[in-house]
């Protein structure tokens, strides 16, 4: 076994583990920090995500986005690729690979270009803003368009809790970094994992 999947083990199981009360209030805290985000504020069309295995809850920042009258995306995977699908208030949803909700709906996806923000989760960062996602790659090919240019849409958050952050992590070749990490002030230290 590898550092990084040692590392991503430890780091999920700390996440599902963190107490209902610690959580509820790391979520609130997440979402008052996205709501007045700069970008969030500018951003016209929204990626968001269904949380999945103690992922940080973005729902609400879901339900705000589409009242508020942005557009809301979602992601779905298709094959080996990350789509980004459109979400409305009455939409359903169906279980997905990896038993992540997916929307429902058969409507054309949203091009990476015309995206303004994505929100991610992270399963561990780093001060740098370094990641460490799922393992997939999904997101890094989504987002490989910041990699091969200069292009520097959309703006990309990763959202985690505080107990996440680690050690500088190793970046691969093909890793997309965050343009900022989101997260509460729950630490390692504060809570044991």
């Amino acid at each position: 076994m590898t550092a990084r999947f040692l590392l991503r083990t430890k780091l999920r199981r700390a996440r599902r583990e963190l107490p209902a009360d610690l959580r509820r209030k790391a979520n609130a805290d997440i979402h008052h920090s996205l709501m007045r985000h700069p970008r969030y504020r500018k951003a016209r069309v929204v990626a968001l995500y269904f949380a999945h295995g103690g992922e940080v809850d973005v729902n609400a920042a879901i339900d705000q986005s589409l009242a508020c009258g942005k557009r809301v995306v979602i992601p779905r995977v298709f094959g080996t690729r990350l789509l980004f699908i459109p979400w409305h208030r009455h939409a359903r949803t169906l279980p997905g690979r990896y038993g992540i909700a997916r929307p429902a709906v058969r409507l054309p996806p949203v091009s990476i270009r015309n995206i303004d923000l994505v929100i991610a989760p992270v399963v561990g960062f780093d001060a740098r803003g370094a990641r460490l996602g799922q393992g997939g790659g999904y997101y890094d090919r989504a987002l490989t368009i910041r990699l091969r240019s200069q292009w520097r849409r959309p703006y990309f958050l990763g959202v985690a809790f505080g107990l996440q952050c680690t050690d500088e992590l190793r970046s691969e070749p093909w890793d997309v970094a965050t343009d900022g990490v989101l997260h509460d002030t729950i630490t390692t230290r504060e809570y044991d994992t």
